[in-house]
C-alpha cells in the first residue's frame, strides 16, 4: 500500500465521553490523523454539545457540535444501565485509548477508575481532561473555559493598564487542553508499542494556560513584580495596532518593528514611499523613535489609514516587516491563503447543507489528513457494536428496546 493512502493512526482506537470541547478537540485531532474516534453519547439526548448555541428554528445539531467533532463515529450507550456497562468494558478492552471529559466524578460514579480500564484492559491509555487535573485542593472545583483563563492567568495578562483583565476568548483553556492532551497521548502510544504500558495521562485546563503564557513570565523573575497589562502597544515604534481604510471595526494591522533589528524600520520606510529617511539620525534606532514617537506614530499612522489592512499586510511584508492584517472570522472563511492550506475545508451539514470548516493545523507529508462530516446521534451503532463486538441486527434491536443503545 502507498504510504500517503496509510492513515497515520489508523491502528489507534479512540473511546471519548466528552461534555465540553476539551476532549473534543483532543480526539478530533487524532481522528484527524486516521485515528478510529467513537463517541460514547447518552440515548436520546446525545453529549450537550449537539444543543450548544443552536440556531433557532433549525433542526439538527449545532454548528459548535459540528465544528468539533469532524471525521469522529458516534454511538448512543446507557452506562447507567447494566447491559449497557458491559457492553462499554467489552468496548475498552478493544480500544487503545479512553478520554474523560465528563465533569469530575461523573467518570467515577458511573463506577469506572483507572484502575477498573486497567483490569479490563492492561495496557489502556486513559486520559483525563479537566479544569484543574485530579489532584490538589482546586480537583474538586467546576470549572468552565473563562475560569481557567482567569485562574491560569490569561485574564491578568490581558488588557489595556487602566481598564480590568479582559476575557482573551482565544480558547487557550479548552482546545489548549484539547492539544496538550493529544501530544500525551501520543507520546504514551509510542512508549506503548514498545513496552505495552499503560498510562493515565492527566490534562487541566488551568496548567494550559499557563503552560501558553510563560513568556510573559519574564519580568516577574527579574522585578518580582507581575506582568503589565500593556494593551496593543508595544516598547517600540511602529509597534501595535494601526488604523485602515476605510475605518470598520476591524480595519487594522498589527506591526511589530523589532527593537534590535534597523533593517525593519527601512523596511517601513520603503513600504510607505519614505526612502528619503532611510538613514536619518532622529529614527534610525528604537531609542531615537522612541524619543519621536508622536511624530513617528503620526507618519506612520497617516500611511495605514490611506491604505486597506490588506495593502499594508502585503506592503510591510514585501519588506520583511512583521505585519498582521486584523481578519474577523468572516474574513478567515474567504481568505484565499487559508483555503489553499486546508484550513478552510468543505463539508456537508445536515440542517445548514454544504458550510466550510476549520481544517487541522497539522500538515505530515506521507500520510492522509481526512475530512468527514460530524456524525448524527448513535450513527455508528450498527457498525461499532456489529464489527468491533460481534452482535447481529437481532442483538441490536433488543439493545434499542430495552434503552440501552
Amino acid at each position: 500500500m502507498p504510504t500517503t493512502d496509510r492513515k497515520l493512526l489508523e491502528h489507534m482506537t479512540v473511546l471519548e465521553l466528552t461534555e465540553s470541547q476539551a476532549g473534543a478537540t483532543c480526539t478530533q485531532t487524532l481522528a484527524w490523523m486516521g485515528a478510529n474516534v467513537i463517541k460514547i453519547e447518552p440515548v436520546n439526548t446525545g453529549e450537550p454539545g449537539r444543543q450548544q448555541g443552536q440556531a433557532a428554528g433549525v433542526s439538527g445539531d449545532s454548528v459548535f457540535f459540528f465544528l468539533h467533532n469532524t471525521s469522529k463515529k458516534s454511538i448512543s450507550l446507557n452506562m447507567q444501565h447494566a447491559e449497557g456497562q458491559e457492553l462499554f468494558a467489552q468496548l475498552v478492552a478493544k480500544a487503545d485509548v479512553v478520554v474523560n471529559n465528563l465533569a469530575p466524578g461523573n467518570f467515577e460514579r458511573l463506577g469506572w477508575s483507572y484502575e477498573h480500564l486497567k483490569e479490563v484492559n492492561p495496557s489502556v491509555i486513559y486520559a483525563t481532561i479537566s479544569g484543574f487535573g485530579t489532584e490538589g485542593p482546586y480537583s474538586e472545583y467546576p470549572a468552565t473555559e473563562i475560569v481557567a483563563e482567569a485562574l491560569g492567568g490569561g485574564f491578568g495578562t490581558t488588557g489595556f493598564p487602566d481598564n480590568p483583565p479582559t476575557v482573551p476568548w482565544n480558547n487557550a483553556g479548552e482546545s489548549g487542553a484539547g492539544l496538550h492532551a493529544t501530544m500525551a497521548i501520543l507520546a504514551a502510544f509510542a512508549d506503548r508499542m514498545d513496552t505495552g504500558r499503560s498510562h493515565h495521562v492527566d490534562v487541566s485546563l488551568q496548567d494550559s494556560v499557563m503552560h501558553l503564557i510563560r513568556t510573559r513570565l519574564w519580568p516577574t523573575y527579574h522585578t518580582g513584580r507581575a506582568y503589565p497589562r500593556n494593551g496593543n502597544r508595544l516598547a517600540t515604534v511602529p509597534g501595535g495596532t494601526y488604523p485602515c481604510k476605510p475605518g470598520g471595526p476591524n480595519d487594522y494591522v498589527f506591526v511589530f518593528v523589532h527593537y534590535n533589528i534597523p533593517a525593519m524600520w527601512d523596511g517601513c520606510l520603503r513600504a510607505m514611499g519614505r526612502e528619503d529617511l532611510i538613514g536619518d539620525e532622529r529614527y534610525r534606532e528604537t531609542r531615537d523613535r522612541l524619543e519621536h514617537r508622536e511624530e513617528v506614530e503620526k507618519m506612520f499612522t497617516d500611511w495605514t489609514m490611506s491604505k486597506n489592512k490588506y495593502e499594508v499586510f502585503e506592503a510591510l511584508g514585501r519588506e520583511g516587516v512583521p505585519c498582521g492584517a486584523v481578519l474577523d472570522t468572516a474574513d478567515l472563511t474567504e481568505n484565499e491563503h487559508f483555503n489553499m492550506h486546508d484550513m478552510m475545508v468543505e463539508l456537508e451539514h445536515p440542517a445548514y447543507g454544504p458550510m466550510k470548516v476549520l481544517g487541522c493545523p497539522i500538515k505530515v507529508s506521507d500520510g492522509p489528513i481526512t475530512f468527514e462530516p460530524a456524525p448524527q446521534l448513535g450513527a455508528d451503532n450498527a457498525a461499532v457494536y456489529g464489527d468491533m463486538l460481534g452482535l447481529d441486527a437481532e442483538q441490536l434491536q433488543a439493545l434499542r428496546q430495552n434503552g440501552v443503545i
